[in-house]
């Protein structure tokens, strides 16, 4: 469809920097066209500076018209150009670079030239174009497993296209998720507990950045990262963004051994069920617990690891105890801490 606007000439493109082959007729007209010389991109991921984009001012004739101003406007996508304006050169020419928004969304930039001798119907071109959230992968395999508290080591990412080819330049940052293993990994984009700094990264000409502001929460469990577009935050409860990397925080020095229950099995015979937690209240598997009766009693087994119980959760050790005569005690020890029970 062509609309007569004066000299004014717009291109957009739908989440891409696109101008081509913008033109109209000639009726005496001086300026009749803004070609696309070269940096015609398709695709690109957001936040990231796309590369110039050359523009032509044609005449009639198809000669270049130097001098002309042509200014550039984005005008979707919350991006950026620069510059805002330029004139052309003696071959009628003149650059722009585009800066994609942070979003994934809709990313429209206006061109467009003026002059005393401008006229001509004006043709707005709509193109949509692919977005994409990029790759982000670990370098390696460091490890990052640790209990509650720790600073972890620095991790390298690697960021990509769609194409797997490293995205160089591009901003990104990374935010703690919420995430559990009830049915595999789960995350969401509520904020977790750990703690992050300098997580806003770049990448360099290889695709990577190096990241060594981690320190795990106070909760035990897996820990995942999400890398966001720039310094976008998350734009729903299940935008994870690009899931970059997890660690385990495992739970910290032992504090507590809880009796979590002690079930009558037979007359003279009671299961107890242990959990082994550490100060705050992360239980932790593998931990050798002891059991000892008093005088006259008996336990079996005598020593049981702490694991996961479906239907009780992490830290569990169980022992069947037979108590003595009264007053019982059933002595319980493990990672550095001792308890009593009576009976």
């Amino acid at each position: 469809m062509k609309t007569r606007h004066g000299g004014r000439i717009r291109c957009m493109a739908v989440g891409l920097a696109v101008l081509t082959a913008c033109s109209g007729p000639t009726d005496a007209v001086v300026i009749v066209s803004l070609d696309v010389v070269s940096g015609n991109t398709a695709l690109a991921a957001p936040n990231t500076v796309l590369p110039p984009l050359v523009l032509r001012v044609s005449a009639s004739n198809g000669a270049g018209i130097p001098g002309q101003t042509v200014t550039f406007t984005v005008t979707g996508g919350g991006g950026s150009v620069s510059p805002a304006s330029a004139a052309s050169d003696g071959r009628g020419q003149v650059s722009v670079v585009w800066t994609m928004g942070p979003l994934l969304n809709i990313q429209t930039m206006e061109a467009s030239v003026s002059g005393a001798t401008a006229t001509g119907a004006p043709i707005v071109l709509d193109r949509q174009v692919s977005t994409f959230l990029p790759r982000v992968t670990v370098v390696g395999t460091p490890n990052l497993t640790a209990p509650v508290g720790t600073h972890l080591p620095p991790v390298t990412l690697l960021v990509q296209d769609e194409n797997n080819a490293p995205l160089a330049g591009f901003i990104f940052t990374l935010r703690s998720l919420t995430c559990t293993l009830q049915n595999g990994l789960d995350c969401t984009s509520n904020l977790g507990t750990d703690q992050l700094t300098g997580n806003t990264l770049t990448t360099g000409s290889d695709g990577t950045a190096i990241f060594g502001g981690w320190t795990l929460g106070p909760t035990s469990g897996p820990k995942c990262l999400g890398a966001y577009p720039g310094t976008a935050p998350p734009q729903s409860t299940s935008d994870v963004g690009s899931l970059a990397v997890c660690a385990t925080a495992l739970a910290g020095p032992i504090a507590q051994l809880k009796l979590v229950a002690m079930t009558q099995v037979t007359p003279t015979a009671f299961e107890v069920d242990i959990q082994a937690l550490d100060g705050a209240g992360n239980a932790a598997d593998g931990i050798p617990i002891t059991f000892s009766a008093s005088s006259g009693g008996s336990v079996s087994p005598t020593v049981d690891t702490t694991r996961h119980i479906p239907a009780d959760g992490d830290g569990q050790a169980f022992t069947n105890w037979t108590p003595g005569p009264s007053p019982a005690t059933l002595t319980v020890s493990g990672g550095g801490v001792t308890t009593m029970i009576g009976h």
